[in-house]
């Protein structure tokens, strides 16, 4: 996270279960981006693991895509 910019990409696709360690660290991460004024997309269709962030009240804190080109596609710079 610290040697890269822009928006942070975590890919959850391969995930069959996260627990509440799982989602404090991505708490963690978006609080820490956050005071870089930078986003964190997480790529996670619908599935068990996107369940627990609806379960845990949080899923309107992040960002989620289906897939990565969905994320990367939303988050393209303006056209000039």
């Amino acid at each position: 996270m610290r040697e890269s910019d822009g928006v942070l990409f975590v890919d959850l696709t391969a995930l069959e279960f996260i627990d509440s360690t799982g989602l404090t660290a991505l708490l963690r991460t978006r609080a820490l981006l956050g005071r870089e004024e930078r986003e964190l997309a997480l790529i996670c269709p619908r599935s068990n693991v996107r369940r627990v962030f609806d379960v845990a009240g949080i899923s309107d804190l992040f960002a989620f895509y289906a897939t990565r080109a969905e994320a990367e596609r939303a988050h393209l710079p303006p056209a000039a």
